[in-house]
Formats: C-alpha cells, sequence, structure tokens
C-alpha cells in the first residue's frame, strides 16, 4: 500500500469588480505507473561468518544482584555484574563454591573485575603480579562448575575515572612525595624505581570555579597569582576560553595524556594487571571467555585513543584475550561500527585471530563523555533519557550493527 499526501496551494487576484477570483487549479499530472519489485525467498538462512540466527546471551543487562523472577519474566539470559575489588569473585557462586540459583537460567555471565572507581592494583600491593596469577587461577577453577558461558571482563572503564574527575590513580597517598623535583620522575610509596611516564608539578593552572584543570600548562616566566587565558583541552564537551590563575602544590601528572582519558602509564599499569590475571586464567580453564579494553570510542579525537590505548593492549594480550570491549552512549551507528570493523580486521591481519567485540554499556542518552551533552537545553536531554528514548535508539543500535557488521 502506498499513500501519497498532495498538499496544493493556490493565490488569487481581484476582477474589475473588486471581487477575489480564486486561481484556477491545474489539472493533477497522472502519476507515474509504479514498477512492481517481486521479492523471492528460497528458503535459505543469511550466512554471515558461519553464523545464520542471534545467538542466545547476545542481550542482557548489569546487575550483582538480579531478582530469578525478573530474570524468567524479562527472558534475561546474560547478566554482567562488576565487582569493585579486581579478584576472584563470581556473581553467580557463592563463598562456598555453590552456583546461586536465581543464576541458574542465564546463558551468560560477565564478571567485571575491577570497577571505575577502583585504582590500579600496582599502586596498593607490591605482590600484584603474584595477586593477579592467584586471583586467575581460583576464578578460573570456580568457573568449571558454571552452568552458563563464562565471560570476564578485566576493570570497567579504566579510561575515564583512573585520570580525570576522581583522578584515582594520581592519587598523593600512592607516592613519595619526598623525592617530589620539578618534572621529576614519580615513584610509588615505598618501592625503589621510578615510573616510566608521570612526572612531578609543582605549578597549576586554576579555573574561574576555583578547580585545577591538571592539563592546562603554565606559560612561561609566570608566578604563584598571576593570570592567563586558554582553553581547557582536559574538557570532554565545552571548551570555552577563560581566565585561569597560577597556584602552587606538588602533584603528579602524566605528559603523554593527551586529554582528559588515560594516558601511556595508566596503559602501562593496566597491561601489567591483565597480563598475569589473563595468563592465569586461559591456562586453568580455556573455556572462560577473556575480554579486555578501556570500554570507550575507538575513534575518539582521531582514533588516537585507539593508538594510544586499545591497539597496544591487544597487541600485548592478543594470546591470553577472546574479545575488547567498549561502551557508548547515543553515538551514532555507523561510527561504532567502523570501530567493530577496524579491531577486527587489524587482528585478522597482523595476529590471525578473530577479536570479538563486546559492547558491555550503551544508553540511549547522552553520556558524561559525549561531547556536545552541556550545550542541550533542559527539554532535549529529557528526550534522551526518557524510556522511549533509550529503547528507540538502542534498537536502532542493534539493528543497525546487524546490518552494518
Amino acid at each position: 500500500m502506498m499513500v501519497i499526501f498532495v498538499l496544493s496551494f493556490g493565490v488569487s487576484w481581484a476582477d474589475e469588480a473588486g471581487k477575489p477570483t480564486p486561481t484556477p487549479k491545474p489539472k493533477p499530472k497522472p502519476l507515474p505507473q509504479q514498477t512492481r519489485t517481486v521479492i523471492h525467498l528460497d528458503g535459505k538462512l543469511l550466512d554471515i561468518n558461519g553464523t545464520t540466527e542471534i545467538p542466545r546471551g547476545m542481550f542482557g543487562m548489569e546487575s550483582s544482584k538480579p531478582d530469578s523472577e525478573f530474570i524468567k519474566d524479562h527472558g534475561i539470559e546474560l547478566i554482567r555484574s562488576v565487582h569493585y575489588l579486581p579478584g576472584s569473585a563470581s556473581a553467580g557462586v557463592d563463598d562456598a563454591g555453590q552456583i546461586k540459583p536465581e543464576f541458574r537460567s542465564l546463558h551468560t555471565l560477565i564478571d567485571c573485575q575491577g570497577s571505575a572507581y577502583t585504582p590500579a592494583t600496582v599502586l596498593t600491593d607490591p605482590d600484584f603480579l603474584k595477586y593477579f596469577h592467584d586471583a586467575g587461577v581460583a576464578y578460573a577453577n570456580k568457573s568449571k562448575a558454571a552452568p552458563w558461558a563464562q565471560c570476564v571482563e578485566f576493570w570497567d572503564e579504566p579510561f575515564y575515572n583512573w585520570a580525570r574527575g576522581e583522578r584515582c590513580n594520581y592519587n598523593l597517598k600512592y607516592y613519595d612525595k619526598s623525592k617530589a623535583v620539578e618534572d621529576g620522575k614519580v615513584t610509588i610509596l615505598g618501592r625503589e624505581t621510578p615510573l616510566e611516564y608521570l612526572r612531578w608539578r609543582s605549578r597549576w593552572a586554576r579555573t574561574e570555579k576555583g578547580k585545577i584543570a591538571r592539563y592546562v600548562l603554565i606559560p612561561k616566566g609566570l608566578k604563584p597569582g598571576d593570570t592567563f587565558r586558554a582553553m581547557d583541552f582536559s574538557r570532554y564537551a565545552s571548551r570555552q576560553e577563560q581566565t585561569f590563575t597560577v597556584v602552587e602544590e606538588w602533584n603528579v601528572w602524566d605528559p603523554t595524556q593527551r586529554s582528559w582519558w588515560s594516558g601511556r602509564q595508566n596503559r602501562y599499569f593496566y597491561t601489567q594487571m591483565l597480563l598475569p590475571f589473563a595468563k592465569a586464567v586461559k591456562k586453568t580453564n580455556p573455556n572462560v571467555r577473556v575480554i579486555a579494553g578501556w570500554d570507550f570510542d575507538l575513534s575518539h579525537d582521531n582514533w588516537s585513543i585507539w593508538r594510544e590505548l586499545h591497539r597496544p593492549v591487544i597487541n600485548k594480550s592478543i594470546q591470553y584475550i577472546d574479545g575488547f570491549t567498549e561502551h557508548h552512549s547515543n553515538t551514532d551507528v555507523m561510527k561504532v561500527a567502523s570501530w567493530y570493523e577496524v579491531a577486527t580486521t587489524y587482528t585478522m591481519l597482523r595476529n590471525k585471530k578473530w577479536l570479538r567485540g563486546y559492547n558491555t554499556g550503551v544508553a540511549g542518552r547522552l553520556g558524561q563523555t559525549v561531547r556536545g551533552g552541556d550545550t542541550l537545553d533542559d527539554k532535549q536531554k529529557e528526550g534522551l533519557r526518557n524510556p522511549a528514548g533509550n529503547a528507540t535508539y538502542m534498537l536502532r543500535d542493534i539493528v543497525g550493527l546487524l546490518h552494518l557488521c
């Protein structure tokens, strides 16, 4: 069925008597004859890389204590659970090693070891290599009795809070301040070898709102109390020029950190912890899928985050991981598809391994890291927050990725 709406408009003029005379409407042109489209169904299923149907456990929710009735009523097949402290914990297994009843019907369980607000264990445990090896062995053994497909994710969004906001990994309590010299290397408290990328700084730029802009550089020659105009490129959204005041205090920073997301020091921390854990898991129980990554846009800042974070971690850990992770909020599906195409093609060509992509967090609203969110008015923001907006975006996201990838 085709429905055509034709809107016709006319003008009028006055005759000699001053009476309005309507413009004669032209005779409508005949519509062109419609062509028939014939679709032949051969009964064969679409086959994409050996897959002919959407597999079970592809979609799910995040929860640490799911209700069994809710899971049953909504047909939940996958659950992701984030553990604040990285280790051997599994949401589906109790302290006695028994399977929790509410998890039995699941097809897949993703245990994420380490939350976005948890600092790198490198900073808190000198024997972190042994810690993660032992945790990997324990987790893999615990997973052998699981009735679901077991998947373990290494850390939740380390790209963000490790480097910005809470700056979990840059807290001064982890570092030896007695060794602080301008632009000198930083040493973890109680250790001997300095870190490769972190440096000490004594002068910082304070914003008009009184906050320290960690990645605004101080012009040469300025002293504490002086002011200058600049833009704060450590922000992920609005970057208007403003007046900064020079303040003096010792703190650490990573000169390789291009913007508000993690730089090379955090990349080193992440890889050093991931490798012993992933290696131990795969050696003890190869059936556990290990997924790793930064839970972030691969193409951000002209693909610099792919070059600085995603690709180096993949190269280091490719032997022990089964997939990479990403999160996105209200991101164009064409852009998301490009991440999967690039990462998969890269690992196939370089490593001869099909590294699968895992989205472990998505929302149909503007996330904290979506540029432009602060330019919307309240009505526009509310439209992106409501359930219908979320549902519409997610459906478009799923169908679009199925079509494009």
